[in-house]
């Protein structure tokens, strides 16, 4: 989601959880400038010294520009990692337009240049970050560019022909400028070839080599040839330059034009072996460092240095922030299935699970288990020490037998790995024999590869604890959509099997199953009917139409809006060749020739050709479009024949032949009743207790050595545990009095009000720009303080039910359209409700979302108590609403939301993260028109995602009258609304 904020920019913030916590004046960027040219003239002196690599402070220098930051590495992520070992350095440059005088001006502040970057990056192309790890401008500066150090992934060159993602472990350079015809500055030159030079030498990468091979993350291409995002590994390899230009690396891409790079790489293997022996110091700390395949050592002294056998190493000043781009020794990990080998070494191993499993295997048997031998890393041995030794794997054997160990699960041996039979139902199902099984070792069991879990054969129909009913076809599980659907395929309940979750969760899921083709359906609450062909819906356009082709109302099967939906849409039924068409209100006459449209220009080719007038069909204009059209266009003022009355063509309702049982959505099938079952009347004296969903939202985190201070309008208890959250003290506190809280690392503290009070946040403070004398740090419900050693902070935590966390969404104006209220209360809710059943959307963290406010990330914009005091008609629509999210195959969407799409929605695979690209996102597509009368606000579009819902789109729709129901339908297609409680 994106969020305006008005910014007075008087000082500096810099996010703990992206660079140092430091807030200094702008009096003190001079002061860093000025030291920064001074130690440029010292740089010149001295070769070996390390490029001067400016921090992202520099330039990502306001609160504004710390707040599009959206993307944050973790080492954990493995499909695509975010973190990889840099094997390559990748030269771009910027190719701003030659034609405008701010290209390659040096007269252009190159910050300014920089944020641009950074916001067309961040905001325009959904990266979440600027694409490029350093930046060298037109003076020579260097800078810190994607957040995250040595081995991040960037987003700077994918190559979307073949697939290939070369941002994961890769370093890319750009270049400010355009240099496809004129070539870049002196400065320029010197400084890329010290950086390449540095980056090369921290990670045993020699510019010079021209024949570097190196693994590449690949992703599979779809059916429709495009790459699966969400699918890839290390599976192909790429030779060539160290140091490449983009075009090197992508055939036919002129980036970054005419740059010498040979004398780039000359120049750089000049400094490499000067910095491959260098050691380093930062100021005021007595450590030294040494920077080695891509990690930095700690030496408690020089003397421990020298005697660890680096006797003969230089030692130069570096800055900390420089530093910290390198991890410490070993903190990173191959991904579970990696192939290493140590160089020169014989044995290859894969990883799994932290450790090094040696390939016992013959060459032949590698490439059958699929294996590459492109694909191997080669690691110093260094590096393979990180790994302990894990159990060899073997090659599993005779194909088709039938295995089991000690913990009597059942394999069935195929591809040389085994595969588990995980049922007695399914075992029977394939018709396998008891006496077939072999018993075999614990240690011969684990040394086989896993493969994919066994499943049903085809034609078999499971169902697992949600209710969904499958049908197994080509090793794929295919969804069966609706009661009336299982009808119409004439299936039978009683083959239906139950099976595990996890057992369904194995089995790929393909796409759902279909109508058979000549079926006539339509839903409940469109008029439009449809004829399945080809697994596609073709619309009938006409009553009309309808009865001259034949069809009757009886045969039309009313289906639900889902399975309308999911059925992709071809070109509507056409009428018969030979037919006569003319447009209501119109008077120029067509006749239909193998499906097209041929004007009859006079009344004399009308009679020549033996028409009859009667037999004119008028449609309405749209109809007309289906139909391309042959020959000469007829003039806006032709006029042949006068009107004739003809059959309307507009869509009305037709009977149709409702199933029975009624369709639902999701089959679940139950025994049939054999007699009435006996309904007893509700128990109203002691209704249906309704849980609630629980809501902990991150307020704020105290730096540290900051104290917070609670109390709250009424009594209220405060609680202390110990780190094995055992209950230390409960004190009952007063109306109004503080409970003041130093900052701790272990233990929590938990703040419960008595009576419904509302809690207040001494310490806080969220003060609206528009009225300085409010201040929004009073809460419903529960205030929790806890540590987390996953983001080491202390965090603010308010826990509330979902209803009224809702109500503090701060995000719509008071003043809005109800409807449109409304939408945004279902958006919001649905927001929150994905994250609750995600387990949080910050992994390890003790909160399910964070407070989009002072700093605190981009989730929801969260005032609390006070805010809901001042807006009425936002707490009326969330009433109105209440319990009530948006579904996409049975679980909450994404309720993405922006201020402005600028008149389409956008596609969230392409605006927001490569996540969005699964079918489970279907509903994010994009695509979606505002409403014409919608007024557009060009600054806003520039800093919208366009995903999702359009805020200025869904206000138009509730001026011009729609229901927040029609709101939610548009922009999320393919959802419904339902109320969970």
């Amino acid at each position: 989601m994106v969020y305006l904020t008005v910014l007075f920019m008087r000082r500096i913030y810099f996010p703990k959880n992206k660079i140092s916590n430091i807030i200094f004046s702008f009096a003190g960027i001079f002061i860093i400038a000025a030291s920064f040219i001074l130690f440029e003239k010292e740089a010149k002196a001295a070769d070996e010294n390390p490029p001067v690599i400016l921090p992202r402070s520099i330039w990502d220098n306001t609160k504004e520009l710390n707040d599009m930051l959206s993307w944050l590495p973790d080492r954990k992520n493995t499909a695509p990692p975010d973190y990889a070992k840099v094997e390559r350095i990748v030269i771009h440059d910027t190719g701003c337009s030659l034609s405008s005088p701010a290209c390659n001006s040096d007269a252009v502040e190159q910050i300014a240049v920089i944020q641009s970057i950074y916001r067309s990056h961040t905001i325009f192309r959904g990266w979440g970050d600027i694409g490029y790890n350093y930046i060298i401008d037109r003076k020579g500066n260097i800078y810190e560019g994607r957040f995250g150090g040595n081995g991040v992934r960037g987003a700077h060159t994918y190559y979307d022909r073949k697939c290939m993602n070369f941002n994961v472990g890769t370093a890319g350079i750009v270049l400010l400028g355009n240099y496809s015809k004129q070539d870049m500055p002196e400065a320029m030159y010197k400084s890329l070839a010290k950086l390449t030079a540095w980056i090369g030498a921290n990670n045993n990468i020699k510019p010079d080599d021209l024949k570097r091979t190196t693994p590449v993350w690949f992703n599979p291409k779809k059916d429709n040839g495009k790459c699966d995002m969400a699918n890839g590994s290390f599976g192909t390899a790429f030779s060539g330059p160290a140091v490449a230009g983009h075009g090197d690396v992508e055939a036919g891409n002129p980036d970054p034009g005419v740059v010498d790079l040979n004398r780039v790489r000359t120049e750089a293997a000049a400094s490499y072996s000067a910095f491959k022996k260098t050691a380093y110091r930062v100021a005021g700390v007595n450590s030294y460092w040494l920077i080695e395949n891509g990690e930095r050592m700690d030496f408690a002294s020089e003397e421990n240095l020298r005697s660890a056998g680096y006797a003969d190493y230089s030692i130069k000043n570096i800055s900390a922030s420089q530093l910290e781009f390198y991890p410490l020794h070993s903190t990173f990990r191959y991904p579970d299935g990696t192939l290493i080998k140590a160089k020169d070494g014989a044995t290859v191993y894969m990883v799994e699970e932290g450790k090094k499993r040696p390939l016992n295997i013959s060459a032949k048997e590698f490439e059958s288990l699929g294996f590459k031998w492109d694909q191997i890393v080669i690691l110093i041995p260094k590096d393979m020490s990180v790994y302990p030794d894990g159990n060899p794997v073997k090659f599993a054997g005779p194909e088709g037998e039938l295995i089991t160990g000690a913990d009597s699960k059942i394999f069935r041996i195929e591809s040389g790995r085994k595969r588990w039979v995980t049922s007695l139902m399914l075992f029977e199902s394939l018709a396998y024999e008891w006496d077939k099984i072999k018993s075999v070792s614990k240690d011969e069991i684990s040394g086989y590869l896993e493969g994919a879990w066994m499943i049903y054969p085809d034609n078999n129909f499971i169902k697992g604890s949600d209710g969904k009913v499958y049908k197994i076809a080509g090793g794929e599980r295919h969804l069966v959509t609706s009661l009336a659907l299982f009808d119409k395929l004439k299936l039978k309940w009683s083959k239906i099997k139950t099976i595990a979750d996890s057992e369904v969760d194995a089995i790929k899921e393909g796409a759902p199953l279909v109508y058979p083709d000549g079926l006539l359906v339509k839903s409940a609450d469109d008029p439009k009917t449809y004829l399945i062909k080809d697994a596609k819906k073709h619309l009938i356009s006409s009553d009309y139409l309808f009865k001259k082709l034949g069809y009757s109302g009886k045969n039309v099967l009313k289906i639900n809006n889902e399975e309308i939906a999911a059925l992709p849409e071809a070109e509507p039924v056409k009428y018969p060749d030979g037919s006569l068409l003319k447009p209501i209100g119109g008077s120029e006459v067509y006749a239909i020739e193998k499906g097209k449209r041929r004007w009859i220009q006079t009344s004399a080719e009308f009679n020549k050709k033996k028409y009859s007038w009667k037999n004119v069909i008028a449609v309405a204009p749209g109809e007309l479009a289906y139909y391309s059209l042959m020959g000469k266009a007829p003039a806006s003022s032709a006029v042949i024949i006068p009107a004739i009355p003809a059959p309307t063509s507009a869509i009305v309702p037709v009977p149709v032949a409702t199933p029975s049982p009624a369709p639902v959505a999701i089959v679940t099938p139950v025994p049939r009743p054999t007699a009435t079952p006996v309904v007893s009347a509700p128990n109203t004296a002691n209704p249906p207790v309704i849980a609630k969903e629980i809501m902990r939202v991150a307020i704020y985190s105290p730096a540290s050595g900051e104290k917070v201070d609670i109390s709250a309008d009424g009594a209220y208890y405060a609680k202390n545990y110990s780190g094995k959250n055992e209950l230390v003290s409960s004190i009952k506190k007063s109306r109004n009095e503080i409970t003041s809280v130093n900052y701790f690392t272990d233990g929590y503290w938990r703040f419960e009000p008595e009576n419904n009070a509302i809690m207040k946040i001494v310490t806080y403070s969220d003060i609206p720009a528009w009225d300085k004398t409010l201040n929004d740090n009073i809460f419903e419900g529960t205030i929790e303080i806890k540590y987390s050693s996953v983001s080491n902070k202390l965090w603010v935590i308010n826990e509330l039910s979902l209803e009224d966390y809702v109500d503090g969404i701060g995000e719509a104006l008071n003043s809005d359209y109800p409807e449109y209220l409304k939408a945004f209360s279902l958006a919001a809710r649905t927001y929150a409700k994905f994250y609750i059943n995600k387990g949080g959307k910050y992994a390890g963290e003790p909160f399910f979302l964070k407070n989009s406010r002072n700093g605190n990330g981009n989730d929801q914009i969260y005032r609390g108590y006070g805010f809901i005091k001042r807006a009425a008609n936002i707490l009326s629509a969330n009433r109105a609403t209440s319990g009530e999210i948006i579904i996409f195959n049975g679980k909450p969407i994404v309720a993405a939301y922006s201020s402005d799409s600028g008149g389409v929605t956008k596609d969230a695979c392409a605006v927001l993260t490569q996540n969005y690209c699964t079918a489970d996102y279907s509903y994010l597509r994009g695509g979606v028109k505002d409403p014409d009368a919608t007024r557009h606000n060009a600054s806003i579009v520039a800093i919208s995602h366009g995903a999702g819902i359009s805020a200025v789109g869904a206000r138009q729709m509730a001026k011009e009258g729609s229901k927040y129901q029609e709101i939610i339908s548009r922009y999320y297609p393919g959802t419904k609304i339902e109320k969970i409680y």
